[in-house]
């Protein structure tokens, strides 16, 4: 089984089981170099979905696609962080990398959604 097949299959494992989907991602490894590519990925894609969306509806405010993306890259590394942070005050053993690789790995799953 490819990393692509294993991470489809957690995809849709994850709607049922979030938890143990999140445990098996952590454990698949992924090395902290590849988590600034990730995100990037994430970002441009959820931002052409958006262009895409404007040429459908356009937005009551437009705002540049440029600052979209910066946005978004803001919410998740903030989202991630104050994460990491609430859980290790909870007594959590997680880390900033963890909380940024599940919240990549969320937004994957439900942008096709």
């Amino acid at each position: 089984m490819t990393l692509f097949d294993s991470l489809i299959m957690q995809g849709k494992r994850a709607f049922r089981e979030p938890r143990a989907t999140a445990a098996d991602v952590l454990a698949l490894g992924f090395p902290k170099e590849a988590l600034a590519p990730a995100l990037l990925l994430v970002v441009v894609v959820s931002v052409l979905l958006s262009a895409a969306s404007d040429m459908i509806t356009p937005p009551p405010v437009l705002i540049s696609y440029f600052r979209m993306a910066l946005l978004i890259m803001i919410i998740f590394t903030s989202f991630s962080f104050a994460i990491a942070q609430v859980g290790k005050m909870m007594g959590g053993v997680g880390t900033f990398p963890d909380s940024l690789l599940l919240a990549i790995f969320f937004q994957a799953i439900f942008i096709p959604v």
